[in-house]
């Protein structure tokens, strides 16, 4: 019975801490996107969700990636929300051979978090700015081809 109590205690705290999952993107989504970097998104995706705001874009090298954002005003926690909900997504989604960096502190004036995510070529990101003089806090999420490290 003790053993039971402290399962359900253990079950009902961990479901408190879990970021809302009606902010995550689906492995469907992730997974049909990032199988069009592999042709450098000839093809434009759909946005993961209703709330991304996406694209593709060249970075300096030439290469396309799908890039995502989400607004929410400053520091509001539903931007925290979905910053996790996508890491999580992410790491279960192409769980395995997935290797993941925090990027190291940058001089932002206000706050700024970034995961990169790699698993063969592929090269996934996840980021939250803070914005003061906008009062808007984004999340980033880009999605693309890089060589191996």
């Amino acid at each position: 019975m003790v053993e039971t109590l402290r399962r359900l205690a253990v079950l009902c705290v961990g479901f408190i801490l879990l970021p809302d999952m009606s902010r995550a993107v689906s492995c469907e989504a992730l997974e049909g996107i990032s199988a069009l970097s592999v042709s450098n998104f000839a093809q434009t995706p759909a946005a993961p969700d209703a709330d991304a705001q996406c694209d593709v874009v060249r970075d300096l090298s030439g290469q396309r990636d799908f890039y995502c954002s989400w607004e929410y005003q400053f520091r509001e926690q539903a931007a925290q929300d979905r910053f996790d909900a996508l890491q999580l997504a992410i790491t279960e989604c192409f769980a395995g051979d997935l290797s993941v960096r925090n990027d190291p502190d940058v001089n932002h004036p206000d706050f700024y978090d970034l995961r990169q995510y790699r698993r063969g070529t592929l090269a996934l990101s996840v980021s939250l700015k803070d914005k003061g003089d906008l009062q808007k806090t984004y999340v980033f999420l880009r999605i693309g081809q890089r060589p191996l490290e």
